[in-house]
């Protein structure tokens, strides 16, 4: 449990970090002042900063008036945070000094704005890249419906998820992550087909070749489907779950094979959630959609499940998902997230007025309440859903 915990916190801290750099660096970029970076939340237990070529310490939260960027070490050992001059627009001095987030033009304020979803793509680009090259350019994706991945080539296999005690297919040693590659000698295109197969061969011996995704072996079993007489059609006992096999061959597509697989998942999850809506909506209900929706129990309660069953190499693609999935909820036109700031920044566009900083304010903060309580909701939910897993 200690660990699983140390490792989410250095998970979650790593995707804060990495996104505050992004609004960092590009604020540098363009020559905005930033007043302060730190690593971790305040308050400040040390700061550093550069002044008239010399290195200067700050002790504590105290003030410093410098036009140097203090770097501060901050108590809480979580993320970070970016203080960027004029970015609140308080006075007319952060509309006229050239140092000032707000003195800048328009499409330069929209990328610093987005500087954090930039990276976030960029950190999960990198993460892909190397993951994929050190499989063979080869991965697996889970699926919840029927889909076709825009890049690469797409294989779809079932695979074993649970095994029924005292079952056929515990009987033929069958485990969890094992891969259904071909049964009686064909191949498989999804569970569907699997389990119309098994249905078909009660009594009859299947021969099953599989690949367990953890071992890695693959070998060949047999397995007789048997019917219950409380059931209908023949079963062996396991759970099913659909897996796509993506593989980048060409030469340019290994090469850029961490954007072509960051661009599957990013199409992947916003086809997902459309037809999680139209499921709302064709049933009068937020149950589908709220399933699929996890907090930050539900990432601990899959960092923990990863770290026991999958093991910590599987972690990384963990991270490199979770990055990509900050970057797409953090480009939501939400109130008080990125996507809500560039909602202004367009409204500034159309109409060629800037919003009022006290309605930008205002707006912010009744969407920071709004989130806040879908948090405490998503929380109340996952807590209900991954107990068995957060208090094993």
């Amino acid at each position: 449990m200690i660990m699983a915990i140390l490792i989410f916190i250095l998970i979650l801290s790593f995707l804060i970090f990495s996104h505050e750099f992004g609004h960092f660096i590009l604020a540098k970029i363009f020559k905005v002042k930033v007043e302060e970076f730190g690593f971790g939340l305040p308050p400040r237990l040390l700061g550093v900063y550069q002044e008239d070529g010399k290195r200067k310490f700050i002790f504590g939260s105290k003030d410093q008036e410098t036009e140097a960027t203090i770097y501060s070490l901050n108590l809480i050992p979580f993320g970070g945070f970016n203080k960027i001059y004029g970015e609140e627009l308080k006075t007319e001095k952060d509309l006229k000094d050239n140092k000032s987030f707000n003195s800048k033009s328009l499409p330069i304020r929209a990328l610093i704005v987005s500087g954090g979803i930039l990276v976030g793509i960029l950190a999960a680009v990198v993460i892909f890249y190397f993951i994929l090259g050190f499989n063979n350019f080869s991965t697996y994706q889970g699926l919840i419906f029927n889909y076709k991945f825009p890049f690469g080539s797409q294989n779809n296999f079932p695979m074993v998820s649970a095994v029924l005690p005292d079952s056929p297919a515990e009987r033929a040693k069958l485990i969890p992550y094992d891969l259904i590659l071909k049964a009686n000698g064909s191949e498989l295109k999804s569970a569907k087909e699997f389990t119309g197969l098994i249905k078909a061969s009660e009594g009859k011996e299947v021969l099953l070749k599989v690949k367990n995704l953890r071992t890695k072996e693959t070998r060949e079993v047999v397995v007789f489907p048997e019917t219950k007489p409380s059931e209908t059609g023949a079963k062996i006992g396991v759970g099913l779950r659909e897996l796509a096999e993506i593989r980048y061959s060409g030469i340019l597509d290994k090469i850029f094979s961490g954007f072509l697989h960051s661009a599957n998942l990013v199409h992947y999850s916003l086809t997902a959630f459309y037809n999680l809506i139209k499921v709302s909506i064709l049933t009068q209900s937020i149950s589908p959609i709220a399933s699929q929706t996890t907090g930050i129990v539900g990432i601990f309660a899959i960092t923990k499940l990863t770290i026991q069953e999958v093991g910590l190499a599987e972690l990384f693609n963990l991270v490199a998902l979770l990055s990509l999935a900050l970057a797409i909820t953090n480009f939501l036109p939400l109130p008080a997230l990125d996507g809500g700031r560039l909602v202004f920044l367009g409204c500034e566009a159309v109409f060629k007025k800037r919003a009022s900083p006290l309605i930008e304010r205002k707006v912010n903060a009744a969407g920071l309440a709004g989130l806040i309580l879908l948090y405490i909701l998503i929380t109340y939910k996952d807590i209900l859903q991954y107990k068995d897993i957060i208090f094993k």
